[in-house]
């Protein structure tokens, strides 16, 4: 469960040090582990497009975090996957937007600017600090959205996507939720 343990656990993710860097992954890659807790550095973007993918090769009891200071882009027909199925143990952090689009993902988003969540399936929680949480296209989301605080926050679900998950908030968050008619929302509102 996602909770406020895991926006203070942000500050502690980034002063690990890496065990793989990249200056930007912007085509197929597979990382591999080099240990039980694999922290990648990337510095720069993520920016996948086409049927490109990012497979992380591990056991199921290794760790992946993966850090860009940059964005991070996944176009229609990506994916980022894992040799373990290890998803509640992969995250994603981010200095600048995210837009996904992934036909699917897996893993932890945290990010202190805007998400935009479009087409695919997402078996994920994302975790944003400020700037605004947004879905469109068609796709699914399964996992638990987190407004870790900050003024003005909005998630806002238009489109076709399903929200098979939570919606919480830190006791200091300001902001709003909205849904589109379309939109089943399986999950919980606070």
């Amino acid at each position: 469960t996602v909770n406020l343990s895991a926006v203070a656990a942000i500050a502690q993710v980034d002063a690990m040090a890496a065990t793989q860097t990249f200056s930007s992954i912007t085509t197929n890659l597979t990382i591999s582990r080099t240990g039980p807790i694999n922290v990648i550095q990337v510095n720069g973007n993520i920016l996948l497009a086409g049927t490109e993918s990012i497979l992380l090769d591990g056991n199921k009891d290794d760790i992946f975090i993966i850090r860009a200071t940059g964005r991070i882009s996944l176009g229609v027909n990506t994916s980022i996957r894992s040799t373990a199925n290890q998803s509640n143990k992969i995250l994603f952090t981010s200095l600048g937007n995210m837009l996904l689009n992934a036909k699917n993902a897996i893993g932890t988003f945290i990010n202190d600017a805007a998400m935009d969540i479009g087409n695919g399936s997402y078996n994920c929680n994302f975790i944003f600090k400020s700037g605004n949480f947004t879905t469109a296209g068609s796709g699914n989301i399964y996992g638990t959205m987190f407004d870790g605080g900050g003024a003005g926050n909005t998630i806002k679900v238009n489109g076709d996507v399903e929200v098979n998950g939570k919606l919480t908030f830190a006791p200091d968050a300001e902001g709003d939720v909205s849904t589109c008619a379309r939109n089943p929302m399986q999950g919980t509102l606070p």
